[in-house]
């Protein structure tokens, strides 16, 4: 391979793509002005005074925001680290892998004869990407992700860095904040049309301009990405070339772009930011169907076998360490996986976006989404937790760690009530059924299961709430394996975890309920109730206990309360909302138990009317779904995971 030669044909057709930017906002200038003409002037197709006017207004709209995002990123290359969710790297850090990272930089640095740049790290990023950002020599920094930082081996990170160096080198960080700032200018215009089409007014034609500017904005962004990606694909082939040409050693970035493509994550960023910074990438940075057509980098494969002929297309399978998945989990959990998330203090709050209406659409009939779920949540749940939810003594372990309290004095408790625990293993016993000797305690062949479900639990608790129950589902096969009086020593253990604290929660209620449907199935129960008449005060406990859990004040949850309670039945619009002492879980337990006997055209209403009740905002919470899991896991009616968005 001829580097010097790909190097030259890299630079001419950038040049070449950089022109059609200009075409782009004149071709914008021009439609804005028929919208015009076609609104205001319709005797003649050219008027020059309004022609000017359009055009001015146009092109410092453009150019006002093209300056506007420009002057937010004057703080060099860390603003853009910051940005995607960067924190620098602390120069005297004793952490192997930083330290790793920073003597590649600062070498990288020396050999090239530049300052050394700021070093950042995207600690929530799993994926292998890295990205060089900055104005000049002296403002530039260089972020890696953890993916990056934790999976490729000095040669290759050397590689990698090598290749942003590049962009530093051939000044492609200045001309990459300028298309930040151009795609910007362009996107206003949609902004604005999206403004006006909200104007009121009858004979009003600022709607009809506000539909058209976001048309107009919508293709000039368009292009604007097609600009991004073909310039950013030729400067990519440059970079590629020009970190052999630093290092002498090209089968290290092949090895870095090898691991990317046999990586989960890939290159993909979950940053807010990323598709707007896509081209700063060291590899495509953003995933779906745009990223594919209008890709910012040359294909993997092409890139690989243009450093190593010899590649065969197998990627190696690489992968996190637990302790990092678990703790990256989170903020991609928050960004694809469970919908509307954001971590309170230290407890995850997630929200669904449901229409009351639809909210139990799903039950019975799982979709295709709910599907695609699933496989996603098995691909990123870490093997630790996987592994524990499949092998039966694990998977017990697996439920105290759930159970555990995040309070600190009464996770201690419940700690010194595991450390008098002792459960036999299956392959201890010599005759019969695995764990049926459970009554003797502190023999040598008994373990505590205190070290495993600690370690568990610190796996566990970085995770958000609605991460919980999909677990317990993987654990519940595991534990049904476990003999008779394994469940019942079992049983009386998690009993002892919930009765620390003096209280049982709604998490504690449904996990005890699901594990015990589970476990203790019972013959379905005959039907004693065809009316749902003598249920209403019953369905009343549901709905207040609902109604209070998913509204803030107590004008809401009545709202809430006589929504669900309307929707169950005519006859129940006397019924007031009970206190909160007369619909505990104590109380709902009793309910249910009775709720169970009706036939099943009742318990659908009394799940519909809940249904209702917690989606009486059209948003059902994390706390609201698992108590609605409960309730109907004891009518026997599964209900999918919420994954939806208001439609």
């Amino acid at each position: 391979m001829d580097f010097f030669d790909r190097q030259e044909t890299a630079q001419r057709n950038t040049n070449w793509l950089l022109l059609y930017y200009p075409i782009a906002v004149l071709l914008i200038v021009a439609s804005v002005y028929i919208v015009f003409v076609f609104v205001w002037s319709r005797d003649a197709l050219w008027n020059p005074t309004l022609f000017a006017g359009v055009a001015l207004g146009t092109l410092l709209l453009i150019f006002g925001a093209t300056l506007q995002k420009i002057s937010e990123l004057r703080g060099g290359g860390g603003a853009v680290a910051m940005m995607l969710g960067g924190t620098p790297v602390d120069s005297n850090t004793r952490d192997p892998d930083e330290r790793k990272l920073l003597n590649v930089v600062e070498e990288m640095a020396i050999a090239s004869g530049t300052p050394v740049p700021e070093v950042w790290l995207l600690r929530d990023e799993p994926g292998i990407n890295a990205f060089a950002a900055g104005h000049t020599l002296n403002d530039a920094a260089i972020a890696v992700t953890n993916g990056a930082m934790k999976l490729l081996s000095r040669d290759e990170l050397q590689g990698v860095i090598a290749h942003e160096f590049s962009h530093i080198l051939h000044g492609d960080m200045r001309m990459n904040t300028r298309v930040l700032g151009l795609l910007s200018g362009i996107l206003v215009i949609s902004l604005i049309g999206r403004g006006l089409l909200r104007t009121r007014g009858r004979k009003n034609p600022l709607p009809v301009v506000g539909l058209a500017l976001m048309v107009i904005g919508s293709v000039g962004f368009f292009f604007g990405k097609l600009i991004k990606s073909a310039v950013s694909r030729q400067r990519e082939c440059l970079a590629d070339a020009a970190a052999v040409q630093y290092t002498r050693n090209p089968l290290g970035l092949a090895g870095a772009l090898k691991k990317i493509g046999g990586l989960a994550n890939g290159s993909v960023l979950i940053a807010g930011n990323a598709e707007e910074a896509s081209h700063f990438f060291f590899a495509n940075g953003v995933s779906g169907f745009w990223s594919g057509l209008m890709s910012t980098h040359p294909p993997l494969d092409e890139r690989i076998r243009l450093l190593d002929p010899s590649f065969d297309g197998k990627y190696p399978k690489v992968s996190l360490p637990a302790e990092d998945q678990v703790r990256l989990l989170t903020s991609y959990l928050e960004q694809g996986l469970v919908g509307e998330a954001s971590l309170q203090s230290d407890v995850a709050k997630e929200i669904y976006a449901v229409r009351r209406e639809h909210a139990l659409q799903g039950v019975g009939r799982p979709s295709s989404e709910h599907l695609e779920y699933a496989s996603d949540f098995r691909e990123k749940l870490p093997a630790a937790l996987n592994n524990a939810a499949h092998e039966p003594m694990d998977a017990m372990h697996l439920m105290f760690a759930l159970l555990l309290a995040r309070d600190a004095k009464i996770r201690a408790i419940q700690i010194e009530g595991l450390k008098r625990t002792r459960i036999t293993r299956p392959s201890e016993t010599d005759n019969e059924a695995p764990g049926a000797a459970l009554e003797a305690f502190g023999g040598t062949s008994y373990t505590s299961p205190v070290e495993a479900t600690q370690r568990l639990a610190a796996l566990i608790d970085p995770l958000p709430m609605a991460f919980r129950l999909p677990l317990l589902s993987l654990a519940l096969p595991a534990l049904g394996r476990l003999s008779p009086a394994q469940r019942q020593e079992f049983m009386r253990y998690m009993d002892m975890l919930v009765a620390c604290d003096k209280e049982i929660d709604l998490f504690e209620y449904t996990l005890k309920t699901i594990v015990s449907c589970q476990l203790q199935p019972s013959p379905p129960a005959a039907i004693q109730y065809y009316s749902l008449k003598p249920l209403l005060l019953d369905c009343a406990v549901l709905i207040s206990a609902l109604a209070r859990l998913g509204q803030g004040n107590l004008a809401d949850a009545n709202s809430a309360f006589e929504l669900g309670m309307n929707e169950l039945s005519p006859e129940a619009s006397g019924i007031a909302m009970l206190n909160l002492d007369a619909c505990g879980v104590q109380q709902i337990d009793e309910v249910l138990t009775r709720l169970a006997q009706a036939s099943p055209g009742i318990k659908e209403r009394v799940l519909h009317a809940c249904a209702y009740a917690v989606a009486a905002d059209n948003m059902i919470q994390a706390e609201e779904a698992e108590l609605l899991r409960a309730i109907a896991e004891r009518l026997g009616c599964p209900i999918p995971p919420f994954i939806g968005g208001v439609d």
